[in-house]
């Protein structure tokens, strides 16, 4: 299954430019009207989703989950004799119900944890590389004069815990839910599945916020009014329903909010307005 998972609200969708809000942003970044530029948001494969079950407490699990997922748990992390011998250490860290139990960096479970966290985004990463090779596998050699080969404008996870150097203290970063944000490269801020999302540059002001955005403005556009753009349309396969549906657009007022506070912050530089044309949907 590697460079595939479109479950629970994961996706690959096609988007087109739709409008370019800085000449100069877009030309360091390659980005027109009219291009294709394609969004994924989705699991980083089976390696991240163990060890994230593995090395911390899923509370989202069923009741039969959490019951299997114990005994695997147990099995992992004490099933050899260093295990055994780190008893005291792992209990509390992985099975206690201490919402934040302390592991210092620099003890055997602090370095063994620390380990599992980048083989995840290392893992990850190559995930999202592997589907980069499915889509031009997908891809007809040329269309028109097209070269017909997708390339990365930007990757970016939005979980992840990596050391970092903040106002020069050597600092673990833990983003939940957020991307980490690089002065002068591309932030990905997704709208919905019907409405504009926005491709932005990274500016000084993220420093206040660790460098670090939100990945998404859906919950805002959710909040809002949903005022129908008949005008516009995305085509969407489902997971379970693979048949294309039609999906009018809806107004995206939510997403122009987001991104007007972050501008206004100076952590993004807005450049283009992306109109999704179709996805690949896991609910």
């Amino acid at each position: 299954e590697i460079g595939y998972n479109f479950g629970g609200n994961h996706f690959l969708e096609i988007h087109i430019v739709e409008k370019i809000l800085d000449k100069d942003l877009a030309l360091r970044s390659d980005l027109r009207e009219g291009q294709l530029v394609m969004m994924y948001h989705g699991g980083g494969g089976h390696a991240t989703y163990h060890l994230g079950r593995y090395f911390a407490h899923r509370e989202k699990n069923t009741r039969a989950e959490r019951f299997v997922l114990f005994w695997l748990k147990l099995l992992f992390h004490f099933g050899s004799s260093d295990g055994i011998k780190n008893f005291r250490a792992r209990w509390n860290a992985y099975f206690s119900h201490k919402p934040f139990p302390e592991i210092p960096a620099d003890s055997t479970e602090g370095k063994r944890l620390w380990q599992s966290i980048q083989i995840a985004l290392n893992y990850g990463y190559a995930f999202r590389v592997a589907l980069l090779k499915r889509i031009n596998d997908a891809l007809p050699p040329k269309a028109g004069k097209a070269t017909g080969e997708a390339h990365f404008l930007w990757d970016a996870a939005h979980n992840s815990i990596t050391l970092e150097n903040v106002d020069g203290r050597m600092l673990m970063v833990h983003r939940q839910d957020a991307m980490r944000v690089f002065s002068d490269k591309p932030v990905m801020i997704a709208g919905n599945y019907n409405t504009l999302s926005c491709i932005g540059m990274g500016s000084a002001g993220a420093a206040k916020t660790f460098w670090s955005c939100t990945p998404s403005a859906a919950k805002t556009i959710e909040k809002r009014a949903q005022t129908p753009n008949p005008e516009h349309y995305t085509l969407v396969s489902k997971r379970k329903n693979p048949d294309l549906k039609k999906i009018d657009h809806i107004a995206s007022d939510g997403l122009f909010a987001v991104v007007q506070e972050l501008e206004k912050e100076d952590i993004i530089k807005p450049i283009a307005l992306l109109r999704p044309l179709g996805g690949i949907k896991g609910h």
